[in-house]
């Protein structure tokens, strides 16, 4: 199905929906109201629905994370549906909501789910318009006001080295950033640290935001390492923020060792401590359910924006070789010694090749892979 994507914008969800329209914007406002929320956002999926010739047919799907707000009813998350859809559809209001989810943002767990919700008063009136093509507004998205502001002082702050800037990320439970040991390889390079923590891609992401918020980052493109490609990942087709705005030709996100499917080993809490370290407690987003409920919410259009390395030891070595001896009982053949190969592919994404007798950290049977200065040289914008 088409994609028509509600970026930026229980657990309980009633199977009622109301219907509002904004003519002026080509929005259909379709607001679900929630029960005992117990956080202040969700991740939200519905596929929409129309009418063609007296026939329900599909439209797109709308989804990202939503907001609880407080109206004259109770509270209420919004889906915003772009009624270009419908006119590329040939499809009319009133509109039918199926499949519909809302998921917790750290765990990715199905909180509230509907085979079908109608919603009331959205047999709205369109536009006399023929669409013919999938514009980037009806995949991502109206840009909001804050953004465009965001992309003004981009343009006018060119020169002032505050745009254009590389962000590197590290991964779970790392006490430092390792891309530092390479610093002299990058150019304009910010390294986020936030040691010793176990946190959800999102809650990593909105850190990382946050991050480049407060050195006044207007635009910039990341570089992940491990768990940091994953959270660059959630960044970008979650919310609005200088990594859209970057002015850097050619890659926006790009990894190194990262388990976007997750670890085939990282099932409990004894074999998650021996790979990922310990003492940080457990990660659901780099065990293999958490990353597939992850990954179903990422779009084709920004999974296509990434760019993924990885390494392995020597794979030809006979009887055999490894990076870490204590875990190569635990992990798929072949891997890094934290990350198998086979989980470290996104889907969707461009993958770059694999470079052998490279290790994902350092006190592994070889180097660490972000030593790897011509990778480094890639990697470097």
């Amino acid at each position: 199905m088409k994609t028509c994507p509600s970026k930026k914008r229980l657990t309980f969800l009633l199977n009622i929906g109301v219907a509002s329209s904004d003519l002026d914007s080509g929005r259909i406002i379709v607001s679900l109201p929630v029960v005992s929320p117990k956080r202040s956002s969700y991740r939200a999926y519905a596929e929409v629905y129309g009418v063609k010739d007296d026939v329900l047919v599909p439209v797109c799907w709308v989804g990202g994370v939503v907001e609880v707000q407080q109206g004259k009813e109770g509270l209420y998350v919004n889906l915003e549906v772009d009624s270009q859809w419908l006119l590329l559809a040939g499809a009319t209001g009133p509109l039918t909501l199926r499949d519909v989810r809302l998921q917790d943002l750290d765990t990715g767990v199905i909180l509230s789910a509907f085979e079908e919700v109608h919603v009331e008063g959205s047999n709205v009136a369109l536009a006399d318009t023929i669409v013919t093509e999938i514009t980037e507004e009806m995949r991502i998205g109206r840009k909001p006001q804050k953004f465009l502001e965001r992309l003004s002082a981009v343009q006018n702050l060119t020169e002032t080295g505050l745009v254009g800037q590389l962000v590197l990320l590290h991964g779970y439970c790392s006490d430092r950033n390792p891309w530092q040991v390479s610093a002299a390889d990058f150019t304009s390079g910010h390294y986020f640290v936030n040691p010793k923590a176990s946190i959800s891609n999102d809650e990593f992401a909105r850190k990382v935001s946050d991050f480049a918020d407060t050195r006044n980052l207007y635009s910039y493109s990341l570089i992940g390492h491990s768990q940091g490609g994953p959270v660059s990942v959630q960044l970008l087709n979650y919310y609005w923020s200088g990594l859209d705005a970057t002015t850097t030709s050619g890659r926006r996100i790009q990894s190194v060792g990262s388990p976007y499917m997750g670890c085939s080993a990282a099932g409990n809490a004894a074999s998650f401590g021996k790979i990922f370290g310990v003492g940080c407690g457990k990660n659901a987003d780099l065990t293999m359910d958490g990353a597939s409920l992850w990954l179903t919410g990422i779009s084709q259009y920004y999974r296509q924006q990434t760019f993924f390395y990885t390494t392995t030891y020597e794979r030809d070595n006979f009887p055999g070789d490894w990076c870490s001896l204590p875990l190569q009982a635990l992990l798929s053949w072949p891997n890094d010694g934290t990350t198998e190969l086979q989980k470290a592919t996104l889907p969707g994404a461009t993958n770059l090749g694999n470079t052998e007798k490279w290790c994902h950290t350092e006190d592994m049977h070889y180097t660490a892979q972000y030593y790897d200065h011509a990778r480094n040289f890639q990697l470097n914008p």
